[in-house]
């Protein structure tokens, strides 16, 4: 539940602002960071109350999925599938927290393996599924950066043009 939640209030920058789709892209992304280092603060803070000082650097590496699946959900939306991407990061989420949960609510080894197994599989996924979330945005920027040049190079033509008919 956790995952559906957290996936779904790291959207809203995107749908709750109009105009460009990178710009919102970004918020979204800067809402996801933020969160992440929020968490990752304060969930330092109780290890370090409770001394558990080797769970602290595992809170950083939380940080990069915290944005990689806000990055995954925000894929569907560039590509008209916005419920599909967030249902994919909110799953991957759940997968991601699920060892924490059973580790915390359930004995005995075989439900603990097999939460390791799906986790392991979700975080996996996660990795490779996370550099096709950036592509597109990434390919939309460099689309309009070509298109600035241009209308630069094109306003210089014109400019030139101008000028030199002055004479």
């Amino acid at each position: 539940m956790v995952g559906f939640t957290e996936e779904g209030s790291k959207l809203i920058p995107y749908f709750r602002r109009s105009g460009d789709v990178l710009l919102r892209w970004r918020l979204s992304l800067k809402v996801a960071l933020s969160f992440a280092i929020a968490e990752a603060v304060l969930y330092s803070i109780g290890l370090l109350i409770r001394g558990n000082i080797l769970g602290i650097p595992l809170r950083i590496i939380v940080i990069m999925f915290h944005v990689s699946f806000t990055a995954i959900a925000l894929q569907g939306a560039l590509w008209g599938t916005a419920f599909a991407g967030y249902l994919k990061a909110s799953l991957l989420h759940t997968f991601y927290d699920a060892p924490v949960f059973v580790l915390l609510g359930l004995g005995g080894d075989l439900p603990v393996l097999l939460t390791v197994i799906i986790s392991t599989a979700g975080i996996v996924y996660t990795y490779h599924i996370v550099d096709e979330a950036f592509r597109r945005p990434y390919t939309l920027a460099m689309e309009r950066m070509e298109e600035k040049k241009r209308e630069a190079q094109q306003l210089r033509e014109e400019t030139w043009l101008t000028e030199g008919s002055l004479f």
